[in-house]
């Protein structure tokens, strides 16, 4: 075997145009690949990625073009967990002793976004809305008003976006259950911040990104 492809250390920082990947750019403190032998043919984007996965614990996956970052796993769930009792406030209850139960599924790192499940027997009541939600029903029925359109019934399947400061009052008959995402909301300073740095991101990497709020625009 050739030296110049015997084992030896090679020097990520300064060849990261070589070895296809602007990981190092990413993380300035790799410095070099670990020992290893090196044949003729080697890609060199597959050895680096394996090196940078071994020291941050964790695959990589490509973005757009060269660059990969390090990346993390799904966290799936079903929504026929154990509920525990979730009590509505009782100035809020309107007829009836309705029950409320409900589990939280998961929740993102920043505690700003969490998925719940929630179920409830017979009663009327009003549900002051701190936070955005968005349900999707899974069993039973509910007719919610909200004092701006004229009341509608959602049962298995329906979905209904409730935005912070929604005041919504409930009429469930014998019982409902649904899927919650729930997302705190950021003051307009910061939230405005936060989409212009995405929206720099995203002319940076030449890429659209993000989701549409709002009904889709005809083709």
């Amino acid at each position: 075997m050739p030296e110049r492809f015997r084992s030896r250390r090679v020097l990520i920082c300064d060849n990261w145009e070589e070895l296809g990947c602007k990981l190092c750019n990413v993380y300035p403190s790799v410095k070099y690949l670990p020992s290893a032998d090196l044949p003729c043919g080697t890609d060199m984007a597959s050895v680096h990625a394996t090196a940078v996965a071994d020291i941050h614990g964790g695959p990589i996956r490509p973005l757009c073009g060269r660059e990969r970052v390090a990346t993390k796993p799904m966290i799936p769930s079903v929504t026929s967990v154990e509920l525990r009792a979730a009590p509505i406030e009782p100035s809020w209850i309107r007829v009836g002793t309705p029950l409320a139960r409900n589990a939280t599924l998961s929740r993102s790192a920043d505690g700003l976004a969490s998925t719940l499940v929630w179920d409830c027997t017979a009663g009327e009541f009003e549900w002051i809305y701190e936070i955005d939600e968005t349900i999707y029903f899974l069993e039973g029925s509910a007719t919610i008003s909200d004092g701006h359109n004229p009341p509608k019934t959602f049962g298995p399947g329906d979905v209904l976006f409730l935005p912070h400061g929604s005041v919504c009052h409930w009429h469930v008959e014998t019982y409902v259950k649904k899927v919650a995402f729930c997302r705190r909301t950021l003051p307009k300073p910061a939230g405005l911040a936060i989409r212009v740095f995405d929206r720099l991101v995203r002319m940076v990497k030449g890429s659209s990104g993000g989701f549409q709020v709002g009904p889709a625009k005809a083709a």
